[in-house]
């Protein structure tokens, strides 16, 4: 496979909100593993230490209070690096984790994806079963149309993404982005690459109910028509009953609260579709 040099000017880009708690873990881990041309930090007014700590690795902040995905635009719009690599604020890198995505970036590779995998060990370990089955047969998964990509630890192609409208998106702005790179005729893989997500939430209860919000908002705004819209939200919503079963024979009561809180956010997203809607 023709891969590309791990030489080539990569810049990481951080959306970011009031992070301090993990944020020198997660920028330590770029620093040393990525060695980035450039840190773009783009925050969200946060008001807690986040842009001292950013400071403090010589980020270049930039600030956005409209979405998500225009977060990201942003810090897109601000390379001009041939890769940028989408880091989250609560995920914390390994060794070599940048050579080892590039591995599979050959010519027809848009993106490379990671595996985030919780620091709740229990948890943890169904979460790497589950992605190693998935891919054990080539080393990778093929993204098919359809469905989501994750960006949380994901290296892709810049300029793919140049000109990309997903500022109305305040989740699933990553659905649209995968999707967006295999309409480009390239391919999005998966990768065994694992890094660590600590899983700072503060209400899970709300963060499942803007994903799910955000399913909906995919069929508002017209990327998705309301009978695929419905599919793809029970099957979402259908991961946690399923993620419950499991919780209850491994006689696993915190992970059991935790997905019981999931189902009941995702459940709730009509709701917060609506809330999103009044407020726009």
């Amino acid at each position: 496979m023709e891969t590309n040099s791990n030489s080539e000017a990569m810049d990481v880009i951080i959306p970011t909100w009031n992070s301090s708690d993990i944020l020198d873990m997660v920028l330590e881990g770029v620093r040393e593993h990525i060695h980035p041309n450039r840190i773009i930090l783009v925050d969200r007014n946060s008001t807690d230490k986040t842009l001292d700590i950013a400071k403090e690795f010589d980020c270049d902040v930039l600030t956005d209070t409209v979405s998500l995905g225009s977060a990201r635009m942003l810090g897109i719009s601000s390379s001009s690096a041939e890769f940028v690599a989408f880091i989250d604020d609560d995920i914390v890198i390994h060794e070599d984790f940048r050579e080892k995505l590039m591995e599979f970036m050959d010519n027809e590779t848009g993106a490379v994806q990671g595996t985030a995998l919780s620091t709740e060990p229990r948890l943890r370990r169904r979460m790497k079963d589950r992605w190693e089955k998935l891919t054990k047969e080539k080393g990778f998964f093929l993204l098919k149309p359809g469905q989501r990509g994750y960006t949380n630890c994901t290296i892709l192609r810049r300029r793919l993404l140049s000109g990309l409208q997903i500022e109305d998106l305040n989740s699933f702005e990553d659905w649209v982005i995968a999707n967006h790179i295999l309409e480009e005729g390239y391919s999005w893989k998966i990768t065994p690459v694992y890094v660590d997500h600590h899983h700072v939430v503060k209400s899970v209860v709300s963060k499942y109910g803007w994903n799910g919000a955000g399913i909906w908002n995919l069929a508002k705004t017209g990327r998705l028509s309301i009978s695929k819209t419905l599919r793809y939200f029970t099957r979402y919503a259908a991961t946690h009953p399923l993620d419950m079963v499991v919780d209850l024979r491994l006689d696993d009561r915190e992970n059991f609260i935790y997905h019981f809180k999931a189902l009941v956010g995702v459940m709730l997203s009509p709701l917060y579709t609506v809330k999103k809607f009044l407020r726009d």
